[in-house]
């Protein structure tokens, strides 16, 4: 499980968000220069040394979220920030030292102590966590829900239908006869429930059915697989593959998926 939580986690490291959120902030810590680098670094030192600092934080980010996913799962927001925060701070740290090192070495930039380091980190990371909970859209589970409320709201109502142990993001559902399996990042569960009453529980999740007796996740959708010209799957973020039938090959296909 925790390595298939890592590799999807990192599977969105590339979406269009984050890499507009990274670029803008190269631009405006290249510019002005935060933490004294405005003063010791010169604009092209400051544009290579904001450049390395952010994709390692960046990558140190998701790789934290990965192991809070794994520490103590979604549901619980504060735990999950804290115990991402507090990896973030430990992976970046050190890799900011080592980066202005280099710098110190070869542009004469002086590197502040480790302790000021450790802060600034803690002081960019933790305003990012925060914001992700209180921007609509980024996070389905809320600090307060946690507390005092519905540990379920936001999610597809087919998760109340779960045992605990097995909520997570929906990857697919398969029909068996009155059964349908509700695959999740979780694992999967078994439920005496019709095909289309599951995919109905499943809103706010976006997906499509590729056949009669299967229907996976818009977000769950890595490649499309061509055994040839009549066999097609879908490959989903763990590995799944699902096959598509002649009947949802032309929905697909309007959809821009095959």
């Amino acid at each position: 499980m925790e390595r298939r939580v890592f590799r999807e986690t990192y599977a969105r490291i590339f979406s269009p968000l984050t890499l507009t959120i990274w670029a803008m902030g190269w631009c405006a810590a290249s510019i002005a220069g935060p933490f004294g680098t405005f003063e010791a670094m010169s604009l092209p030192v400051r544009l290579l040394f904001w450049f390395c600092v952010l994709v390692l934080a960046t990558v140190a980010g998701y790789g934290a979220r990965a192991l809070a996913y794994v520490l103590v799962g979604p549901e619980k927001p504060v735990y999950f920030d804290m115990i991402a925060v507090a990896a973030t701070v430990l992976v970046v740290t050190p890799a900011i030292l080592l980066v202005g090192g280099v710098v110190e070495r070869t542009a004469g930039a002086a590197v502040p102590s480790v302790p000021l380091v450790a802060l600034y980190v803690l002081v960019v990371a933790m305003p990012i966590f925060v914001l992700r909970r209180m921007i609509p859209g980024f996070e389905r589970h809320r600090y307060l829900v946690q507390w005092l409320g519905d540990p379920l709201e936001g999610q597809p109502r087919l998760m109340r239908r779960l045992p605990s142990e097995r909520r997570g993001e929906v990857l697919r559902l398969s029909a068996n006869g009155h059964f349908t399996e509700v695959v999740t990042t979780r694992g999967s569960h078994t439920l005496r429930l019709r095909m289309k009453d599951a995919i109905d529980e499943t809103d706010p999740v976006a997906g499509y059915c590729t056949h009669r007796s299967h229907w996976v996740s818009q977000d769950a959708i890595r490649r499309i697989e061509r055994e040839n010209s009549h066999k097609i799957f879908v490959v989903l973020s763990n590995e799944d593959r699902v096959p598509v039938s002649r009947t949802y090959r032309p929905e697909l296909e309007r959809q821009g998926l095959l």
